[in-house]
């Protein structure tokens, strides 16, 4: 049985004096804010170039599920030609994703990151996308 897997002592100490000072609830309040400003920037650009958009995760996280419009191809087809146009999503398959209801079928949902983009980067990604889809 694993009780510790071993975490340094200098490195709990700095996390608790982080932790401690206060400097960690301002550090989430600013993350939290610009992860929300960053969600709301790929919620807008996938709207605005694909339109109404049905997604799901979008509430809390670091990427969201997006359930891709008829008339679009296949999740692996839509994540290969984004791929060629240097814009990476990743199907529940290729992302790693466990889906445990079965109302949708998986071939038809993408996931999509937002944290590592900025609001332009993402803005620019998805108008690419649109543009590789058509």
């Amino acid at each position: 049985m694993l009780m510790n897997n071993r975490q340094g002592w200098l490195e709990q100490a700095a996390m608790a004096d982080f932790m401690s000072s206060g400097e960690f609830n301002r550090h989430l309040r600013r993350i939290r804010q610009l992860y929300r400003e960053r969600r709301d920037a790929l919620l807008n650009a996938l709207e605005r170039h694909f339109g109404k958009c049905e997604k799901f995760g979008d509430q809390a996280g670091m990427h969201l599920v997006w359930k891709l419009p008829e008339g679009l191809a296949e999740a692996s087809i839509v994540e290969a030609k984004g791929l060629a146009a240097g814009v990476g999503v990743c199907s529940l398959a290729t992302g790693s994703a466990l889906r445990f209801d079965q109302q949708d079928k998986d071939d038809r949902l993408l996931m999509l990151g937002f944290v590592a983009l900025t609001e332009k980067e993402i803005e620019e990604d998805i108008a690419n996308l649109a543009l590789a889809l058509k």
